[in-house]
């Protein structure tokens, strides 16, 4: 696994060398195990790619979760986290993005076996509007609907499981205020494991400021309502499009370690040129200028 170390300086194998401006998730001490889809919103225009295969996953969903895009996003913007290159603007024109029509495909965010980690950094330029919706699959509600969504407070997220019972939330993941401190691009991540006896929803900003929560009711099987949409609900009501750039989200069906939880969000931020790298299995020493890496 590779550090990241102060001053930015990195130590690692001379395999797991990363280079600037690639996709996170190439750093090969992270495993790709389950990772089903990974959206890196650095396109130009038309639909986001699920590139989850592209960075070695042979778990991923494929075209099944490219990103088809509704309304008019703005592409390209700059302005992201060193190592993420552009990201994508929602917000305006009734821009969002939908994760596949297969039908249960996402099912592992909400049933009886559900167990999943979702990461993103992103920014809200306008600040954060309560009762607008970042992700969602079940309507944002909880009558006679299944899945989850992650919705906006006035100053934090909240993530909401629905199984199909009005008032029967599987668990309420309402962060603190100010979980959404700013209008600066932050990572956060989640991570949910149905099987656990307590803690079973995590949240963590920035690689801390975590936030624990305890699922309150069962489960169900029963296949998400609609689609995975992100940056609005899902049967796009009125007023739920949140105003959010989004560089980069990836979704997983298993539970990252706290070490490959830091490495994404570390090497977004460290791998860029002056960056020291130090490959342990030689003792050789590397700085990275204009995307290359020269021996010291």
């Amino acid at each position: 696994m590779v550090e990241y170390l102060a001053g930015n300086r990195i130590r690692g194998t001379s395999t797991e060398k990363p280079a600037e401006n690639t996709p996170i998730l190439s750093d090969s001490g992270i495993s790709k195990s389950e990772l089903k889809a990974y959206w890196r919103f650095n396109e130009t225009s038309g639909n986001v790619t699920n590139q989850a295969s592209t960075v070695g996953s042979t778990d991923s969903m494929g075209t099944n979760a490219d990103l088809s895009i509704s309304g008019s996003p703005s592409y390209n913007q700059t302005g992201s986290p060193a190592n993420l290159g552009n990201n994508m603007l929602f917000g305006a024109s009734g821009a969002y993005g939908t994760g596949g029509t297969t039908a249960g495909q996402w099912d592992f965010l909400h049933n009886q076996s559900g167990l999943f980690t979702i990461c993103y950094w992103a920014k809200f330029p306008s600040g954060v509007t309560a009762g607008r919706v970042l992700l969602d699959d079940h309507r944002e509600t909880d009558s006679g609907v299944y899945g989850l969504d992650i919705r906006l407070g006035s100053s934090n997220f909240r993530l909401y499981m629905s199984n199909g019972v009005n008032g029967h939330k599987v668990v309420d993941g309402n962060c603190s205020a100010n979980s959404i401190p700013d209008n600066n691009f932050h990572f956060y991540c989640w991570r949910w494991d149905y099987t656990l006896g307590s803690n079973n929803l995590k949240f963590r900003r920035d690689d801390g400021n975590e936030e624990l929560f305890q699922q309150v009711n069962t489960a169900s099987n029963t296949s998400h309502t609609d689609p995975l949409t992100i940056a609005d609900q899902s049967n796009h009501g009125t007023n739920k499009e949140p105003t959010v750039n989004i560089a980069e989200m990836s979704i997983w069906n298993r539970i990252l370690t706290s070490a490959e939880e830091t490495a994404l969000y570390q090497e977004s931020l460290k791998v860029q040129d002056g960056a020291v790298y130090y490959e342990t299995d030689t003792n050789k020493s590397y700085v990275l200028s204009s995307n290359v890496w020269s021996e010291l």
